[in-house]
């Protein structure tokens, strides 16, 4: 009878326990959240449900979707769930099993360089702050002490707004999907990340890798698939006098970064490698430019601070060009005046360009080179129409340089032929010095022209 009495204590401190779990923590959850971002950031607030089970230590929320004061969608996610892990009391460190970020959706508007969704948000914390400190930036550059087991972001939605381009571009990106095992910003612990990126043209961004938060320290391989030049083409459409269709793309490289004690930052890209394919750009009046079937390259790498780079072969096959010179003397002469790209920025006073010119040169200059540049199979074809016979056309043109650099004094290889489509074959062997003077030093041979 006596232990049964004993019991009833603990009995009645765990019903209290699961009370408050269950029912009076997540009343109070809702209210704080809603309360800060109303107050703080004037957003409109709602959510489905919040969740809590005080016994598993498990966080769930439902349907939660942030606004403008507008209107205007700002933020939203189907679930998030979360799962605490006791472990925290023996790491020192907020640890969580799983946190999983179920259908997140962020809309991302750009008004100018400086303002944008978020810096607005930014703005109206800083405005609403009650206390002084919350206006101050701490010195106190330690990370929390976090150990995430499992994160996982799943069918995730960005969509893009700029306004600075001419004509409003708004885009896509979605579904992105996120994967990482054990995060941690505690010292020297590195997890496993997966990440996969969709454009609005089905495009696909994936990189996979070893993620390390204290010190920083990323590597991994990144590939890429699928169509990307729509999207660029139209984001860009203001600045280029063409348009771009098709380049279907597959390409893949091997990252590391790190950032050491000292803030320094090392960057190395190595066997970079991929192929364009089945490329069209377009003039103003809508005729085909230029179409490639393939633009190669192979055996990419690019190393920061040493500030190098290297690419073993770049390769452009079967590639038609159809050039037209105006009677003005100009070309893409169906773009007008409102495609024009902007006027370039003032020319620098003598203090600026000497400003620039000691900035430029207090860093090392880049050294760049590749080995070997192909073109086959080019078939050219030049109008110039100020002139009653005016057409140029070369049916087949092969070249290959090698050893290009952008370094003075270094001699380029040079190998190439070309037939005319009138008659005649032109071809030339030798090598050529292009910095600091053109020089070519080699034989010009002329057959039946």
């Amino acid at each position: 009878m006596k232990s049964g009495k004993r019991l009833y204590p603990l009995l009645g401190g765990l019903l209290l326990y699961g009370l408050a779990g269950f029912l009076l923590a997540p009343w109070l959850l809702e209210r704080t959240l809603t309360n800060t971002l109303k107050g703080r950031l004037e957003l409109q607030v709602d959510v489905e449900a919040i969740r809590i089970n005080p016994f598993t230590l498990t966080l769930g929320i439902d349907a939660l979707s942030l606004r403008e004061p507008d209107g205007a969608a700002l933020a939203s996610f189907e679930q998030l769930f979360m799962n605490f892990e006791l472990m925290s009391l023996f790491r020192w460190a907020w640890s969580f099993d799983e946190v999983h970020l179920i259908q997140p959706s962020i809309d991302f508007e750009r008004f100018s360089e400086a303002d944008n969704s978020f810096s607005r948000l930014a703005g109206r914390w800083s405005n609403s702050a009650t206390a002084p400190w919350e206006n101050e930036k701490s010195s106190d550059t330690d990370l929390i002490r976090l150990v995430v087991e499992d994160l996982k972001i799943v069918r995730g939605r960005v969509h893009l707004i700029d306004h600075l381009p001419a004509e409003t571009f708004a885009t896509e990106l979605s579904p992105i999907d996120l994967s990482v095992a054990n995060l941690s910003t505690l010292a020297d612990s590195s997890g496993q990340q997966q990440v996969t990126i969709t454009t609005e043209s089905g495009a696909r961004l994936a990189w996979t890798g070893v993620l390390s938060v204290n010190p920083i320290s990323l590597s991994g391989q990144v590939t890429i698939s699928g169509t990307h030049t729509p999207v660029l083409s139209r984001y860009f459409q203001e600045y280029l006098p063409v348009t771009l269709e098709g380049g279907d793309v597959e390409g893949q490289f091997h990252y590391a970064l790190s950032r050491d004690d000292a803030g320094a930052l090392s960057a190395h890209i190595e066997n970079l490698q991929g192929t364009l394919q089945n490329l069209t750009i377009h003039q103003p009046d809508g005729t085909a430019l230029a179409e490639i079937d393939a633009i190669d390259f192979s055996g990419g790498r690019l190393a920061w601070p040493e500030r190098t780079a290297h690419v073993e072969e770049l390769r452009f096959d079967v590639v038609n060009i159809n050039a037209i010179r105006d009677a003005t003397g100009s070309y893409l002469s169906g773009m007008s005046t409102a495609d024009q790209p902007p006027a370039t920025a003032e020319t620098p006073t003598a203090d600026e360009t000497s400003t620039a010119t000691a900035t430029g040169t207090d860093a090392p200059a880049w050294q760049l080179d590749l080995a070997r540049l192909i073109l086959n199979d080019w078939r050219i074809r030049h109008t110039d129409q100020s002139l009653t016979n005016g057409t140029t056309e070369i049916s087949d043109l092969d070249l290959t340089l090698g050893n290009i650099s952008n370094q003075a004094g270094e001699s380029i290889s040079l190998d190439a032929k070309a037939v005319l489509a009138a008659g005649g074959l032109v071809s030339v062997s030798g090598n050529l010095l292009a910095l600091p003077a053109i020089e070519l030093d080699g034989r010009v041979q002329v057959t039946e022209l």
